[in-house]
C-alpha cells in the first residue's frame, strides 16, 4: 500500500475518468484541468488536481448520491449521455487507495468542480545550480512594485498585503472600486489587485472605469470561483489574468513580476521576509479582522435567514467562503460553496442547519489559528 501514491496509471485512470465526465456533460464552453500544492511552502504538501466544466451542473441532492454505484444525477442524464455511473464511484474508490478524497462543487447550469487531494511523494530534488559571479549579484535584485489592493474584507486585504510584504512589494489598501479609482489617481502603481465581488463597484466595473481612463496598468482579479465563464467576464472587462483563492506565495511572486516585466529569476528584494502566513498561526491583524467579520456576518446571515433576504444570504456566504479560502482553510470554503447551492436551490431550510454546523466550525478554526497558539504551543 505504500507504494500506492506512486501508482501512475490509477492516477491516470481518476484524470481521464474526471476529465471525460466533464467532456461529456459540457455541450458549449470550457473544460478546465489545474495541478497545484496545497500549501506550496511545504515539500510534503498534498498535490490538489481540479477539473472545472462550464457543463449542466448539479443540485445539493443530486450531490449526495454521486459517488455511489450504478448511480447518477438523474434517469434522464443516462438517457441523454449514456453510462453507467461507476466512473465517479471509482474516482472515490482509486482516491481512496492512494490516501486521498475528492470532493465536488456545482450548481444547476453553472458548471462543476471537482477537487481531488492526494498526498503524493513529492519528486527528487534538481542538482543544485552552480552560484552565480559575485560581481553580478547587484543586478539580480528584484526591483520592488509598488500594488493596489482593491478587496471590500478587511482582513483579506490585510492577508494580501502581508504576502506582498513577505515577497518585497510594497501596497496600498482600498475597500471598494470608488476608494481605489481615488487613489489610483494620486499616486504611481505599478499593479492592481482587487476582489471580484464587492458591494457597490465591483472588480469588474473598477477595472472597466481604469480601461476607460485609458490606463493600461496590469489587473489580476482574485476570485474563489475556478469556472472558466468567471475568466471570461475577467478577460472581457480588461483584466489581464485572475488568481484563485487560496493565493500561493510563489504564484503571487511569479504573477507580480510577469506582469510587470520584472526579471523572474532575479532574487527577491533584500526587504522580503518569507513567512508562512496561510498556514498555522494567523498575525494578530489578520486574525482580529477574521474574528470580527465571523461575528457580523453570521448575525447578517441569522436575520438574512429568517427575512428569505437571498441578496443578503448570497453577498455574505460569499464573503466568508473568500475569507477562509485565503487562509487555505479549504474544508470551511467548500461548506460556504455548498451553502451557496443550497442558496441557488432555494432550499433555506437545508441552508440554515448547514450554517448551525458551519459557524461553531469556523470558530473553532479561528481558536485553533489564534496568534497565542504559537506561544502556547
Amino acid at each position: 500500500m505504500a507504494a500506492a501514491g506512486r501508482d501512475p496509471t490509477r492516477i491516470r485512470q481518476l484524470l481521464m475518468n474526471l476529465l471525460s465526465n466533464a467532456i461529456k456533460f459540457t455541450d458549449t464552453g470550457d473544460v478546465l484541468l489545474e495541478v497545484y500544492l496545497k500549501d506550496d511552502t511545504d515539500p510534503a504538501s498534498p498535490v490538489v488536481i481540479g477539473v472545472s466544466d462550464t457543463g449542466i451542473g448539479m443540485t445539493a441532492t443530486q450531490q449526495q448520491a454521486l459517488f455511489q454505484p450504478f448511480t447518477q444525477a438523474d434517469s434522464s442524464i443516462a438517457r441523454r449521455f449514456g453510462g453507467t455511473g461507476l466512473g465517479l464511484a471509482l474516482c472515490r474508490r482509486l482516491a481512496g487507495l492512494m490516501g486521498g478524497d475528492i470532493q465536488v462543487v456545482s450548481a444547476p447550469g453553472k458548471g462543476s468542480t471537482f477537487l481531488v487531494t492526494l498526498p503524493l511523494p513529492a519528486a527528487p530534488a534538481l542538482p543544485p545550480r552552480a552560484p552565480a559571479p559575485p560581481a553580478t549579484e547587484a543586478h539580480t535584485i528584484a526591483p520592488t512594485a509598488h500594488i493596489l489592493v482593491v478587496d471590500d474584507h478587511p482582513a483579506n486585504r490585510e492577508l494580501v498585503k502581508m504576502q506582498l510584504e513577505a515577497l518585497g512589494y510594497t501596497s496600498d489598501q482600498a475597500s471598494g472600486g470608488l476608494q481605489a479609482l481615488d487613489l489610483f489617481a494620486t499616486r504611481r502603481h505599478d499593479l492592481i489587485i482587487t476582489d471580484i465581488n464587492m458591494p457597490g463597484m465591483d472588480g469588474y466595473t473598477l477595472a472597466r472605469a481604469l480601461r476607460a481612463q485609458g490606463s493600461r496598468v496590469p489587473i489580476v482579479a482574485l476570485t474563489a470561483d475556478v469556472a472558466v465563464r468567471e475568466r471570461e467576464r475577467c478577460e472581457s472587462a480588461g483584466i489581464d489574468t485572475a488568481l484563485i483563492k487560496p493565493i500561493l506565495l510563489d504564484t503571487l511572486d511569479q504573477t507580480v513580476r510577469q506582469l510587470t516585466l520584472r526579471d523572474p529569476h532575479a532574487a527577491p528584494s533584500p526587504h522580503a521576509h518569507r513567512q508562512d502566513i496561510a498556514q498555522g498561526p494567523l498575525p494578530a491583524s489578520v486574525h482580529l479582522a477574521l474574528v470580527q467579520s465571523l461575528a457580523d456576518t453570521s448575525a447578517t446571515l441569522r436575520t438574512a435567514l429568517a427575512a428569505a433576504d437571498t441578496d443578503a444570504l448570497g453577498t455574505g456566504l460569499h464573503s466568508l467562503r473568500g475569507a477562509f479560502a485565503l487562509i487555505h482553510e479549504a474544508g470551511l470554503a467548500a461548506d460556504c460553496a455548498a451553502m451557496e447551492t443550497q442558496l441557488h436551490d432555494a432550499d433555506l431550510p437545508a441552508l440554515a442547519q448547514a450554517f448551525e454546523r458551519f459557524e461553531p466550525a469556523a470558530r473553532a478554526a479561528l481558536e485553533r489559528r489564534a496568534p497565542q497558539a504559537a506561544a502556547a504551543a
